[in-house]
């Protein structure tokens, strides 16, 4: 991007906009916010112009529309990004409808020539531009009247965001074809629930991220979340390393010839009951007796029953979480949106330099996900942003009960450096509990499976593979 070009880039400060825009608005640039009834145009053109303006570069809104702002300003100021004493001041409201009214497009340019002018303006919205179609004679002349606002805003340098509500058309004289940008934001209907999705479908000068990405309204305003499979990967802290990170069971530490190495990711599977989530507190106990600082991001246990649930196998987590060296983050897997939770995820690492991350029941994602065919890639790129933070990541995910090991694997299993599996087996009528290492890349490892017990003082695995090979080979033995 030449240099002259990154000087005029503007920042909204609109949480994940600049992202997915490739850095910010072009100063002098004319976008459109297209959306329907409901979507939030009016929201993101007042929270971009509350984040934007200054005395220094004063904003105005305008509205083509036949009400009047009361109503609109009344709702807007339930946003944490609404500051009264910027109104009148920094930022100014008009109507401007009856000017379209009694003069039609002519009127109404001389108006923003001369508001331009009058105040210095950097910022303006337009809303309700749609209603500019009705006061045009034929098709050429909203076309022109476009064409006159790309240049003014190109020669006074002020930043135009029209708000519409349309179709998009491909037409040389369409609206979209005239403008410097166009951004969409969308109501999905999925089921019984409903998602708010973003999309960049042009950006002049600017290297967007393009497809679909969530977004949510809340008392902060519009926040948006990049689609975890587009983001762009920063420079990895991760430094090729050499050792080796224990779980702190001898047996298991054993079977992987010292542990796993520092900065990889690890798949642990198993039907529900098997011992997942134990075996991951006693990676993250690990780390923590050395000094380390960890990160519990689980999906159905809450902090207190995650509290007693560790106690059950003698892990006491209450000073680790009063010194702030454990980090957990519930997440219960009802409708969130999954871009949400990688962002999270990814910035609790960051703020606490993690060096130890355990994922508890990364299922709860795809119970989360509207689409669920993304899961594979989606947990493959959350591999790679994970492998990227320079912290060591352990996974669990629910298999069947009648697991065989002939586990069928998404996508995301081959970029995923290791997977350690944890099975029944029911022999007359007794459970046996069985772990194996199925995958370590890059390192060797035992392939044998062992019997291991779970009990008050912790996980037991059976040094010797022999007690494992005489429960898988009694007479008619039951995986589970």
């Amino acid at each position: 991007m030449p240099n002259e070009l990154k000087k005029k880039i503007i920042k909204t400060k609109v949480h994940g906009l600049d992202e997915i825009l490739g850095g910010g608005l072009i100063r002098g640039s004319i976008y459109l916010i297209d959306g329907p009834p409901g979507s939030g145009k009016t929201i993101l053109g007042n929270q971009i112009i509350f984040n934007l303006a200054t005395p220094k570069d004063p904003a105005a809104f305008i509205t083509l529309l036949a009400e009047m702002h009361g109503k609109m300003l009344d709702h807007i100021g339930e946003m944490n990004y609404f500051n009264k004493s910027k109104v009148g001041i920094d930022i100014s409201y008009y109507g401007a409808y009856h000017i379209l009214e009694a003069g039609k497009l002519a009127a109404l340019r001389k108006f923003l020539v001369d508001l331009i002018h009058a105040q210095n303006l950097k910022f303006i919205v337009i809303d309700g531009f749609k209603i500019v179609d009705y006061f045009s004679s034929v098709e050429t002349e909203s076309a022109r009247f476009v064409h006159e606002l790309s240049a003014l805003a190109s020669t006074t340098g002020c930043t135009l965001l029209l708000l519409n509500q349309g179709t998009k058309s491909l037409s040389p004289t369409s609206l979209e074809a005239l403008v410097d940008g166009i951004i969409e934001l969308k109501l999905i209907d999925t089921g019984l629930r409903t998602i708010r999705e973003i999309q960049i479908y042009k950006m002049r000068g600017l290297d967007q991220n393009k497809g679909h990405h969530v977004f949510n309204i809340s008392a902060d305003g519009i926040k948006i979340f990049t689609r975890t499979e587009s983001r762009k990967m920063g420079r990895s802290i991760f430094k090729n390393s050499h050792s080796n990170l224990k779980f702190g069971i001898k047996c298991l530490d054993e079977m992987l010839i010292g542990g796993i190495k520092a900065g990889s990711t690890t798949s642990l599977i198993g039907p529900p009951g098997s011992g997942k989530t134990f075996f991951g507190l006693k990676f993250l106990e690990e780390g923590l007796k050395l000094g380390e600082t960890c990160v519990f991001f689980g999906f159905y246990e809450e902090p207190s029953q995650l509290v007693t649930k560790a106690a059950s196998i003698g892990i006491d987590l209450t000073p680790y979480l009063e010194n702030q060296r454990l980090i957990v983050f519930w997440c219960p897997p009802t409708e969130n949106l999954i871009d949400e939770i990688s962002e999270t995820l990814m910035n609790l690492i960051t703020k606490h330099s993690a060096s130890r991350v355990f994922v508890d029941g990364i299922d709860g994602i795809k119970m989360s996900s509207v689409y669920p065919e993304r899961f594979s890639k989606y947990v493959a790129a959350l591999s790679i942003l994970l492998r990227y933070s320079g912290a060591t990541s352990l996974l669990t995910e629910e298999t069947s009960f009648n697991n065989d090991l002939s586990l069928k694997q998404g996508e995301h299993s081959a970029l995923i450096e290791n997977i350690i599996s944890l099975r029944y087996v029911n022999v007359f009528s007794k459970l046996h509990r069985l772990i194996a290492i199925l995958k370590v890349r890059e390192s060797p490892y035992d392939t044998s499976s062992r019997e291991f017990s779970i009990s008050s003082q912790g996980i037991d695995v059976n040094q010797n593979s022999f007690f494992a090979d005489e429960v898988v080979e009694h007479k008619n033995p039951r995986t589970l």
